[in-house]
């Protein structure tokens, strides 16, 4: 294996197990502003491939990251959304229907 790595923070990605022509899912527990994923998607296009998503287990919905990523062409999802708020940090109630 190629102990070249493409880094991005606390990522890599190793050039040897690479191959053009495949999608790449970014996953992450926690999405704030989506820098880090942005760099490495910025990686992984640079190495031939498409980032086809990312996934987050918790996004901060105030904090830009969705934004930033769709630059990439990429999908986001989350399992749960949350929004700073002058309360504090509150579930993301945007697009739901409240009755």
């Amino acid at each position: 294996m190629l102990r070249a790595h493409l880094r991005a923070g606390p990522w890599w990605v190793e050039q040897a197990s690479l191959r053009g022509g495949r999608d790449v899912l970014i996953c992450t527990s926690v999405l704030t502003d989506g820098l880090t994923e942005l760099h490495l998607g910025s990686l992984v296009r640079s190495a031939g491939l498409q980032v086809a998503g990312v996934l987050a287990g918790v996004e901060f919905t105030t904090r830009g990251a969705r934004g930033r990523l769709e630059m990439l062409g990429a999908r986001v999802d989350s399992l749960v959304r949350v929004a700073d708020t002058p309360r504090g940090v509150e579930f993301e109630r945007r697009g739901e229907k409240v009755e």
